[in-house]
């Protein structure tokens, strides 16, 4: 048998009410706590193994810091948070302090949370959609900036053909790089070959590896 903690400043709603019942089905001992000045001796009072905080209209750094006097009293102890919006940069905030998922507040929260029980009962923990398109954006970020430098030090090229140089770098072929790129290969091969011109070298060999260093000169 688990123990589940839900915290909440807030009148607890009709789709938390239903899951709070569905895990004492499922033999979770579950129980409510207002989020207020006494909040942190009642969940150490449950012993809990779960924690649930839905943490809107809570300032972050009180979250926050309820949630490190928690773990400093239970190292294992999952602790997810749920809300109605939460900014990307504030979920990356939570993600580094260490919850274990965050669950978007919508007409699905009961499902969501249900689900997610299963998986920690069976030891996964799920990285939230949230913050995975969080990561893939500033990842597509972090490429594009790559790309402006590496094409600041190859003014000679079109923007075009530092992008297959780019790649090219990378160690695609050409049919690769057609397809990154959405063009036939025919194009990427005369966008190599004018980039053979603009460097005055011969060989793809010889040409890549020049492009790998670019970065390594100062």
């Amino acid at each position: 048998m688990r123990k589940v903690v839900y915290v909440s400043k807030n009148a607890f709603s009709a789709s938390v009410v239903k899951w709070l019942h569905y895990q004492r089905t499922e033999g979770d001992e579950v129980d409510c706590v207002t989020f207020n000045k006494s909040a942190k001796r009642h969940i150490i009072a449950h012993s809990p193994d779960i924690v649930v905080f839905d943490i809107d209209y809570v300032p972050e750094h009180a979250f926050l810091s309820l949630m490190n006097d928690i773990r400093a009293h239970f190292e294992k102890v999952r602790i997810i948070a749920v809300a109605t919006e939460v900014d990307n940069e504030s979920l990356l905030i939570l993600l580094k302090h260490g919850i274990d998922s965050f669950v978007k507040k919508d007409s699905m929260l009961e499902e969501r949370l249900a689900t997610l029980m299963k998986q920690v009962e069976k030891q996964h923990y799920l990285i939230p959609s949230e913050s995975t398109r969080y990561f893939i954006d500033r990842l597509l970020e972090l490429k594009n900036l790559n790309l402006d430098l590496f094409h600041q030090r190859l003014l000679y090229l079109s923007r075009r053909e530092a992008e297959v140089a780019y790649l090219m770098k990378q160690g695609l072929k050409n049919l690769e790089i057609a397809e990154k790129l959405a063009m036939n290969e025919g194009t990427v091969k005369v966008h190599v070959s004018h980039i053979y011109k603009k460097l005055g070298m011969k060989g793809r060999k010889r040409v890549v590896q020049w492009l790998q260093e670019l970065f390594v000169r100062p």
